[in-house]
């Protein structure tokens, strides 16, 4: 009975479904690694810059999506989109981030282990003069996988000044 107890625990130890294996187990089964899981999508090098042409503005945000090898294997889904916010850092409390601009969430099937993205927008000087002064403007991307329904994950540029 206790030779059975050693070999049902030692079974469930090393994650086996049956109980064919001898009663102790090789010091070698032990010392074997297990695969490690891949990492998953994630967004890097994500960057903000504007250009002014008088009233008008061209704000470009790019970012560096990476995917993981079972996601290109299994062929996800993913959607990702942008976004443009001014801080405002002067209101008391830090106040609540003015949303300006938002790109439309853009699916497509990864294949690459890496994409690069750029998201164009075009505002108006009025649109983005938010507060007296200049304004601290920053872009946010986010990405999730449609296929397995994961939490969406983003990033955040860092803050560029304008002066609209």
């Amino acid at each position: 009975m206790r030779n059975r107890l050693v070999h049902v625990l030692t079974a469930a130890m090393l994650g086996l479904t049956a109980l064919t294996a001898p009663a102790v187990a090789s010091p070698t089964a032990y010392a074997t690694p297990r695969p490690s899981v891949a990492p998953l999508l994630s967004i890097t090098s994500a960057s903000l810059q504007a250009s002014q042409a008088g009233n008008n503005w061209t704000l470009v945000i790019t970012a560096t999506e990476r995917f993981s090898t079972l996601e290109i294997e299994r062929g996800y889904t993913v959607a990702d989109n942008a976004h443009i916010y001014e801080r405002d850092h002067t209101e008391l409390f830090g106040g609540s981030e003015d949303h300006l601009l938002q790109h439309g969430e853009e699916t497509f099937t990864v294949t690459r282990p890496q994409e690069n993205f750029t998201w164009t927008f075009h505002a108006t000087s009025a649109k983005l003069d938010t507060e007296s002064g200049s304004e601290q403007i920053y872009g946010w991307v986010t990405l999730r996988n449609v296929t397995t329904g994961a939490f969406r994950i983003a990033i955040k540029t860092p803050i560029i000044h304008i002066d609209p």
